[in-house]
């Protein structure tokens, strides 16, 4: 082995930390690609097949050196050095959560779009891999239309088609864990047939189940009633425990809550039990009054200190089983709650009901 080398100046390189996981993606040649939503202000990040890193620059003061085989020498392990003498920094890698660009999204509620993209465009400019922007299109309800430009479909919207769905599914006795989209599409036909301009067309039906059902290896849709049933909740919540509103003229405690979420669900619709317990990270309860009031989680702000200051505006103790789920998203390394919150907030145990409870 050369023990000396003429140290060559190259400053193209730019190098990045590879943890086991992409290394194994490398190795297997699966293709990596790095993503942006703009050009001058988002952060990059690296995606791969299935899974997304964001990229933060690590400033150092070392002399880093490649290291390549030497293809004109006789022996096989001589290696040839290139010293990248003013690389102060490096890239280290953190794996997130991918996320589509929603300003690349228009809201769809049966009438024109107010802009046409694609879905090949949106995932170029989205910070997330393939299968995690897949796993999310179909969670917020995202429809890819005929005419192939895509929309997300609106809340009130996604009832509706639920809602006609759901009816014309029962009516005609079609089997909830085995259902085909063109039956179910016949039969939400044969019911809205008198509407004119029917929105309710086949992309928007596909959407609906795959939003609250999944598709099995023979291409039938097996349905969640579970997720239905959440859907209804959080959209009672929307409607009754808001605030004041046309729907409601005083709070709600969780007893007449139970009662409007089931009034909003179809009739004869086989859901189970409900328990209010299912929406937590969209609701708190008085802790005096037991009133039900809906919270957005879209709405609250995403430091950490910032978003306890808004929670303790809306009551000064948390039970931490409601405000976990609220805090979620910003625990990255997922610890356990308590552990987490300990350092931005206390935590207190009543002793008179063995209960703890969250402060200032």
């Amino acid at each position: 082995m050369k023990l000396y080398s003429k140290l060559q100046h190259d400053t193209s390189y730019k190098v990045v930390q590879l943890d086991d996981t992409i290394l194994a993606a490398v190795k297997n040649g699966e293709p990596l690609q790095f993503k942006s939503m703009d050009e001058t202000q988002s952060e990059v990040v690296l995606c791969s097949s299935n899974a997304t890193w964001r990229l933060k620059q690590k400033n150092h003061s070392n002399c880093v050196m490649v290291m390549k085989r030497d293809t004109s020498s006789n022996l096989e392990d001589e290696p040839e050095f290139c010293s990248l003498n003013d690389t102060t920094y490096e890239y280290e890698l953190t794996k997130v959560p991918g996320s589509l660009n929603y300003h690349l999204i228009p809201l769809y509620d049966g009438e024109e779009l107010s802009f046409k993209t694609t879905f090949k465009e949106l995932l170029a400019n989205s910070q997330c891999s393939n299968e995690e922007a897949m796993c999310e299109w179909h969670d917020i309800g995202g429809c890819i239309l005929e005419s192939g430009n895509i929309c997300k479909l609106s809340d009130k919207f996604i009832t509706r088609a639920l809602d006609i769905t759901l009816v014309s599914i029962m009516a005609d006795s079609l089997d909830m864990s085995h259902l085909d989209l063109d039956e179910v599409l016949k039969s939400v036909r044969k019911d809205s047939e008198t509407v004119k301009d029917n929105p309710f067309t086949k992309p928007v039906i596909e959407t609906i189940l795959n939003k609250f059902g999944t598709q099995e290896k023979d291409h039938k849709w097996h349905i969640d009633k579970k997720r239905i049933t959440y859907w209804y909740g959080l959209e009672t919540l929307k409607k009754f425990a808001m605030g004041i509103s046309k729907e409601q003229q005083y709070p709600l405690n969780q007893e007449e809550f139970l009662i409007k979420w089931k009034s909003q669900m179809p009739p004869y619709f086989p859901n189970s039990d409900l328990d209010i317990r299912e929406l937590r990270g969209h609701y708190y309860l008085d802790r005096h009054t037991d009133e039900i009031h809906y919270i957005d989680k879209k709405s609250l702000p995403g430091d950490i200190k910032q978003r306890l200051v808004y929670l303790f505006k809306l009551q000064s103790q948390w039970n931490p089983d409601e405000m976990a789920p609220l805090m979620q998203d910003l625990n990255q390394k997922n610890t356990k709650f308590e552990s987490f919150i300990i350092k931005y907030a206390r935590i207190k145990r009543l002793s008179s009901k063995q209960k703890v409870v969250i402060q200032r």
